[in-house]
């Protein structure tokens, strides 16, 4: 009998085991680079809105409902995932320029000028109740060199559809809504740095921008 209870327990146990994690992580994703000329941008401040700060991705589950899935987990914390991120898609975006964080040692100055500081405010980075992705985001933009410029705001919103189900493509189509951020910025910047401030381009036909106000509704 109580060899019997030996070989079943083992069993039992693996039964009520719980699935595996899945952890997934944000990556930077190939744009267009601009020409400018060289330069330093400070990337200071990113930060998630507080609802954001779990341990994996949000699910929005209509009205002001959300979700958050027992299994998905972040690899790393989003806050600063997702502006490590942010500063290589910006970098490759401006190859000129050289992109740093808040963090990063002083350079001399002789080094490049410093022409622009940025702050962001993510407001959104989930996963919609239509399962698309969802970012929305605030950026400030100062001008060192230019102390008589006005800061310049931006607001971007996008809607990305994942390439499938679960978390791995919903990572994805979060890490391209957060490409197309750092498209806008760095067509504001190139514009900015050559002179000539340009508006930030249009969300794309096939992921257009939602408020937040559609979303509750």
């Amino acid at each position: 009998m109580r060899r019997r209870l030996v070989l079943v327990l083992p069993a039992l146990l693996a039964g009520c085991a719980s699935p595996a994690v899945e952890w997934v992580r944000l990556l930077p994703v190939p744009g267009q680079p601009r020409a400018t000329p060289p330069c330093i941008i400070l990337l200071r401040d990113l930060r998630l809105a507080a609802e954001l700060d779990r341990p994996g991705p949000l699910h929005a589950a209509g009205g002001s409902r959300v979700m958050l899935p027992g299994r998905e987990r972040w690899a790393a914390p989003l806050e600063g995932m997702a502006g490590h991120v942010l500063l290589r898609d910006l970098a490759q975006r401006l190859p000129a320029c050289v992109l740093r964080d808040a963090e990063a040692p002083a350079m001399p100055a002789a080094a490049a000028p410093l022409e622009a500081v940025i702050d962001i405010a993510l407001d959104r980075f989930e996963a919609g109740a239509d399962g698309q992705a969802w970012l929305e985001a605030e950026a400030t933009l100062f001008w060192p060199s230019s102390p008589t410029r006005p800061p310049r705001a931006l607001r971007v919103e996008r809607r990305m559809p994942p390439d499938g189900p679960g978390p791995e493509p919903l990572a994805r189509a979060l890490s391209a809504a957060l490409a197309q951020l750092a498209d806008a910025l760095a067509g504001l910047l190139a514009g900015a740095l050559a002179g000539t401030l340009v508006e930030a381009p249009p969300p794309p036909t096939t992921s257009p921008s939602l408020s937040r106000k559609d979303h509750a509704g």
